[in-house]
């Protein structure tokens, strides 16, 4: 929603395709990378995985601070809040490599005959997950406005996070 948002406050179609689209993606790949370096290393799933979701809700608090100074016309706001989606698209590289390793562990506690179609519904629920939100998103900020939306959203991102704590000492 941010770029959508700063498209709207003027910034230009070129620029946020540099930002959200080439920057973005590599910072995604990048996170990525770096997610499966620090999961092979031995890190607890369980600690990287509560580390990087706590760092991407105050990353999201910020934005939301930040959109809701966008009125104001400063560059400032529009160029912090442009590298907020850059390090959000890398966190979320991150997050998904975390999270697509978690799953493999909860796959292999499945029936030996099972473990391929318990990872396919996985996966397939992830990306449902994230295609039905944004499909949504849209329509939940033109109902609530920017402010109330991403307040909601804020809370929507702190369920993960208290998910993790009952996370069974095995997946840890």
């Amino acid at each position: 929603m941010v770029p959508l948002l700063l498209l709207d406050h003027g910034v230009s179609p070129a620029d946020l395709g540099i930002w959200n689209g080439i920057l973005a993606l590599m910072a995604s790949i990048v996170g990525s990378a770096l997610g499966g370096m620090v999961v092979s290393k031995g890190r607890s799933i369980k600690s990287l995985l509560g580390t990087v979701l706590s760092l991407r809700l105050s990353c999201l608090v910020l934005q939301t601070f930040l959109l809701s100074a966008l009125g104001r016309d400063t560059s400032l706001v529009k160029v912090c809040l442009l590298l907020s989606v850059v390090v959000q698209h890398f966190l979320a590289g991150v997050v998904t490599t975390v999270t697509f390793t978690l799953m493999m562990h909860c796959t292999r506690q499945a029936r030996p005959n099972i473990q391929a179609s318990h990872y396919s519904l996985l996966s397939s629920l992830e990306v449902l997950g994230k295609v039905s939100f944004s499909a949504v998103s849209g329509i939940i900020v033109d109902s609530l406005g920017v402010s109330v939306s991403f307040s909601v959203f804020i809370a929507l991102s702190c369920l993960p996070l208290l998910h993790l704590l009952n996370l069974p000492p095995t997946l840890s």
